[in-house]
């Protein structure tokens, strides 16, 4: 959807005279999402702002502006090691879930919410998502890629905002999961909540060596509230 947006964009700059375009990285949720993760979309930007080639023709995708795109990335920030590839795969996870969310995803939208609270605005109710099949490809899915991915040499800090990533998609997929059989759950939720606990340690270090102080609460806020939930419905 990235790649679509940006590519509309620019090409529609230039049919109506725009001087240029503008990327946004939204912080929505406290902004969870890595810089590693936006390397991609702001060189695919920067791109299309030199020169936005041949008019998208429905077919092409302008894949080879993705692709060039992705080597540069590669070259300039990931050593020459063949990842951004695999991060635009593991991205993709979201087309396994069985409904769709505007700029955001099940699993981490149903992570956001309270336990008891199942359906989100009009898209979906949890209670009509299907069944564990969907989420237990998602967790699947993230972990096939993340193995790809442990095996590449590149920077250290970059593969544990990538490895804190996975864990996080795979989290939200075992809260869809809860809310989906919470009469059944109590063991999966005790799991969940250590897990939380371990994962909070590390998103405190990693947020920390981009960003100011001030803004790390609002989604270690979220990850909190969904730790005591857990625990309490261990507890049960």
């Amino acid at each position: 959807m990235t790649t679509f947006n940006i590519r509309t964009c620019a090409e529609l700059a230039v049919e109506y005279g725009a001087e240029g375009i503008l990327l946004t990285d939204w912080g929505d949720g406290g902004h969870p999402q890595s810089w590693v993760f936006s390397m991609n979309p702001i060189a695919l930007c920067g791109q299309y702002g030199w020169n936005t080639g041949k008019k998208q023709d429905g077919e092409t995708f302008k894949a080879d502006f993705i692709r060039d795109a992705e080597t540069f990335v590669d070259e300039y920030f990931f050593g020459g090691a063949s990842l951004s590839r695999l991060l635009y795969r593991m991205a993709n996870y979201y087309l396994l879930e069985p409904e769709r969310v505007h700029v955001c995803t099940m699993s981490f939208k149903e992570l956001t919410l309270p336990l008891d609270v199942t359906r989100y605005a009009h898209l979906f109710d949890m209670k009509d998502s299907g069944d564990d099949f969907y989420f237990d490809n998602v967790i699947c899915y993230v972990r096939r890629v993340m193995e790809d991915i442990e095996k590449l040499s590149f920077d250290n800090t970059f593969k544990r905002e990538i490895r804190l990533t996975a864990r996080l998609v795979e989290l939200g997929a075992e809260v869809c999961k809860v809310k989906l059989h919470p009469e059944s759950s109590r063991g999966k939720a005790k799991e969940l909540a250590e897990l939380i606990d371990d994962l909070l340690p590390e998103y405190d270090a990693l947020w920390n060596v981009y960003n100011y102080e001030r803004g790390i609460e609002r989604f270690r806020s979220i990850l909190t509230a969904r730790r005591n939930e857990l625990a309490a419905v261990a507890a049960e």
